[in-house]
């Protein structure tokens, strides 16, 4: 096989430094793809990435979001896309877990990331 599987649960959960944990399922050369756990209340510090494309998808829950200028409703089943040096942050309004995938490309290293 010249692909990977990865099943989510086997993924060490780590605390992130910008809020939230995460599961980092894939980084290779051109994609990343990370799984992100927010507890009601909990959220993301606003921030930028200088360089990568994002894309959120939402899987589970519900909340609000920092995009740009605006703050935007958020639930399961909703996808964002999110250019370079556009602040965002995503908050967990609801009262049941919001879980986010989060896809970059170029993968973020932390060199093109800045919190606002």
């Amino acid at each position: 096989m010249e692909g990977k599987i990865i099943l989510e649960s086997e993924v060490v959960l780590k605390k992130s430094a910008y809020g939230g944990t995460l599961r980092e399922l894939v980084k290779e050369k051109h994609l990343h793809f990370l799984t992100g756990y927010f507890e009601p209340g909990e959220g993301m510090k606003a921030h930028i990435h200088t360089v990568p494309e994002e894309i959120y998808y939402v899987l589970k829950g519900q909340g609000e979001m920092i995009l740009g200028k605006e703050k935007i409703k958020i639930k399961a089943g909703m996808a964002i896309f999110i250019p370079p040096n556009v602040a965002h942050a995503p908050l967990n309004t609801g009262k049941k877990p919001l879980v986010i995938a989060f896809i970059h490309s170029p993968p973020e290293t932390g060199e093109y990331m800045k919190t606002i």
